[in-house]
């Protein structure tokens, strides 16, 4: 990765617009119905251009392929695996349950999309088929790309929001499913990493299944639940540093127990700072804070003095609130 000591580069999240002449071959090639494979490799062509136009004109220092080749971000998954089949009884997120009307407004402008809330389930012991689709992207971009950035990069989903998307049906606990989806992701994970180019987990798992996978619980039994996977996923890595120390099992093994843990770690923070935040927002709300003790207020209302421009004259926040504490 470049650093630079005279401005902040810039770059995006990566998921960027399709057109819909190729969004339509890539749902279509999702549903197995038949399509023309020269005329998918022209608008995939015509697309990843396109973006990477749009990318290097608007000044992106460190720019990818937009995903512009792949059907979603993750729905992409199950085309480059076996193991996978039937559909998955995903739920929705709170929000659209909520509000009705913002699914109609999707809808209307997206008729034709991938399979995000019926996806096909892990029915099967995972197994990644062929690298050469991954090698595809990866070479068609870097091919156009040439010249256009000061540095590349490709995104690939977490283990985590493929579990969550493709429910597991298979495996005896969720910790072995995504051990299994670790496994087998690796193979682009490396991939993108061979090719010279910035490997981007996208891992928005971390932040939707708090609407969807765990919606029903309240936040103390949500951070309760986090911190119980948190620990499981911890005592799993220390079994996997043993096993490794002792010659029991390779290094990538060690890498997929240590991804696990540090995503559940990255959950249970998540959980607690959101916790922290709403009750915060609810003291707030309730009138609570500082600025609005009653001393407080009778000050600011009594005192008649004109503004000072000099600071330096003024107590610090910090001294005003040493004055207020008990």
């Amino acid at each position: 990765m470049i650093f630079s000591r005279d401005r902040i580069l810039t770059t995006h999240v990566g998921s960027l617009p399709r057109n819909e002449k190729l969004s339509d071959l890539l749902v279509r090639q999702e549903a197995g119905e038949k399509f023309d494979a020269k005329e998918m490799a022209a608008e995939m062509d015509k697309a990843v251009s396109h973006v990477v136009e749009k990318q290097a004109s608007a000044g992106i220092d460190i720019g990818n392929d937009g995903e512009q080749q792949r059907v979603g971000f993750q729905t992409y998954v199950p085309q480059r695996m076996s193991g996978f089949g039937g559909v998955s009884k995903r739920r929705r997120g709170r929000e659209f349950e909520e509000f009705p009307e913002l699914v109609a407004s999707l809808m209307r402008r997206f008729p034709h999309v991938s399979k995000q809330q019926n996806a096909p389930e892990c029915q099967k012991e995972l197994k990644y088929l062929d690298i050469k689709p991954i090698e595809n992207e990866i070479a068609r971009f870097k091919k156009i790309a040439e010249g256009k950035f000061a540095e590349q990069f490709m995104t690939a989903p977490s283990p985590g929001i493929v579990s969550t998307t493709m429910l597991n049906a298979y495996y005896d606990s969720h910790d072995k499913y995504l051990a299994a989806i670790s496994r087998e992701m690796r193979n682009e994970y490396l991939a993108i990493n061979k090719a010279g180019l910035l490997l981007q987990i996208d891992a928005p798992d971390l932040a939707m299944d708090r609407t969807m996978m765990y919606r029903d619980l309240s936040d103390a039994d949500f951070v309760k639940a986090q911190a119980a996977a948190e620990h499981s996923a911890s005592e799993s890595f220390r079994v996997a540093r043993e096993q490794y120390q002792a010659g029991y099992i390779a290094y990538p093994s060690l890498l997929a127990a240590e991804y696990a843990y540090q995503q559940t770690l990255l959950a249970l923070v998540q959980a607690e700072a959101s916790r922290y935040a709403d009750t915060a927002a609810l003291f707030q709300a309730l009138g609570g804070g500082w600025w609005n003790r009653s001393d407080v207020i009778a000050a600011n209302s009594t005192d008649t003095t004109p503004a000072q421009t000099d600071t330096a004259t003024k107590p610090s926040l910090s001294q005003r609130l040493e004055g207020m504490l008990p």
